[in-house]
C-alpha cells in the first residue's frame, strides 16, 4: 500500500530555485498562492480495485485499475457516480495486454495509451469504444514513458547510460538522451531506481516534465531531452537526503501528474513511510516555464487526482476508500 500512497506534499512556505541550462537562477517565494480545497464526494456504483491512475477527459473521469480484468472504468458524476467498464484485459482487438500506466494521456474525444508490444491504442468516450492499434514496429517495445508529439519518450530503466530513450517512427533505432543527475554523489545505487520519476507530456507541444519520487525536484525538457528548467522545490527546512534504507526514505512526487496547454498539476507528499496518512496533501500548479502558480490544500487525503480545466473541476480519490470520488470546483 505504501507504493500507492506516496503522493502528497507540504504545508509551509515553498522556496524554489530554478536553474536553466545557461546557469541562470530564479528564486520564487510563494506565501500568497495557497487555497484550501473543500472537496465534496459522490458514492460510486461499485468499489474500484487497486486504482492506480486517474484522468479527466470529455467532462468524465477515467480510472485505470491495476488488479482484475476490468482495466479502465469510466465514472460519470452527472449520473450519480455510475461506473462503466470501457476496457478489459485480454488479447482481443478491443482488449489490453499490459498497459503502460505512465503513457495514459487525454486527447480530444478520449485518451491514448501504450499497450504491450509497442501498440498505441486510442479509446473514444464520445460513443462506442474504438481502439486503434499501431504496428508494433512503430515503437518497438517501449514502456514507462509518454507520448511527445510523434515520438514516445521513455524513462531508461535498463541502465545508467542515459536517463531517457526516444522512440520515433522515423528511425529504426531508439535514441538515448540526457544524462542522469547526480544529486547524491552515490555511485553504488541503481540510477533508474534512485532517480525514479513520474513523467507528463504537453498536450501538443514537444515538451515533457519529470517529477522525481525521492527528491523534491522537477525538470522540464524539450523533445530532444534537453533541460529547459531545472527546479529545486524547498521548504524552510531542507528536504531529507535520499537514503537507500526503505524505512528512512522520504517521498516527494510519487503520483502521476496531469497537464494542460498552460499548466502542469502535480500531487506531492513531503513525508516518510510512517506518515502517509498524517501529512496534509498538496496539489501544485506550474506553468510550462517552471513558475509555480498555485498551491491547493485538499481538506482530505487523496492519492490519485485529475483536473478538468474546461469544467473547472479537480477530482481526487483515496485508494483506501475507492468507493467514492472527491471533487471540487477551482479557479486559478
Amino acid at each position: 500500500m505504501y507504493a500507492m500512497k506516496r503522493n502528497i506534499l507540504l504545508l509551509g512556505l515553498i522556496y524554489i530555485a530554478i536553474s536553466c541550462s545557461d546557469s541562470r537562477v530564479y528564486t520564487v517565494y510563494t506565501p500568497d498562492v495557497v487555497d484550501t480545497l473543500r472537496m465534496d464526494s459522490v458514492a460510486l456504483s461499485e468499489e474500484l480495485v487497486m486504482p492506480t491512475r486517474m484522468i479527466a477527459s470529455c467532462g468524465k473521469v477515467v480510472v485505470y485499475q491495476r488488479k482484475g480484468d476490468d482495466v479502465f472504468v469510466l465514472i460519470e458524476i452527472s449520473q450519480g457516480g455510475k461506473c462503466s467498464v470501457i476496457g478489459r484485459k485480454g488479447r482481443g482487438p478491443k482488449e489490453f495486454v499490459g498497459v503502460d500506466v505512465q503513457s495514459i494521456k487525454p486527447v480530444d474525444g478520449g485518451f491514448i495509451c501504450m499497450d504491450a508490444g509497442g501498440k498505441e491504442k486510442r479509446i473514444s468516450l464520445d460513443g462506442d469504444i474504438e481502439i486503434e492499434t499501431a504496428s508494433s514496429a512503430t515503437f518497438g517495445h517501449p514502456q514507462n514513458g509518454v507520448f511527445v508529439g510523434d515520438e514516445f519518450i521513455a524513462a531508461n530503466v535498463v541502465n545508467g547510460e542515459s536517463e531517457y530513450i526516444v522512440y520515433s517512427s522515423e528511425s529504426e533505432e531508439p535514441r538515448f538522451v540526457s544524462e542522469y543527475p547526480d544529486w547524491t554523489g552515490d555511485k553504488t545505487q541503481s540510477l533508474p531506481f534512485l532517480y525514479m520519476k513520474n513523467m507528463i507530456a504537453h498536450p501538443d507541444k514537444g515538451l515533457f516534465a519529470s517529477f522525481y519520487v525521492y527528491f523534491r525536484k522537477i525538470r522540464i525538457y524539450d523533445a530532444d531531452g534537453d533541460i529547459l528548467y531545472d527546479i529545486d522545490v524547498r521548504l524552510p527546512d531542507e528536504f531529507p537526503a535520499y537514503s537507500p534504507d526503505p524505512e528512512r526514505q522520504y517521498f516527494a512526487y510519487a503520483s502521476y501528474p496531469c497537464a494542460s496547454e498552460r499548466y502542469i498539476y502535480a500531487l506531492c507528499r513531503n513525508s516518510d513511510r510512517g506518515s502517509f496518512d498524517t501529512e496534509a496533501p498538496e496539489i501544485q500548479v506550474w506553468d510550462w516555464s517552471g513558475n509555480l502558480k498555485k498551491r491547493y490544500l485538499p481538506d482530505r487525503n487523496i492519492d490519485l487526482f485529475a483536473v478538468d480545466e474546461e469544467q473547472g473541476l479537480i477530482f481526487g480519490m483515496d485508494i483506501d476508500q475507492a468507493d467514492k470520488l472527491y471533487y471540487q470546483y477551482f479557479e486559478l
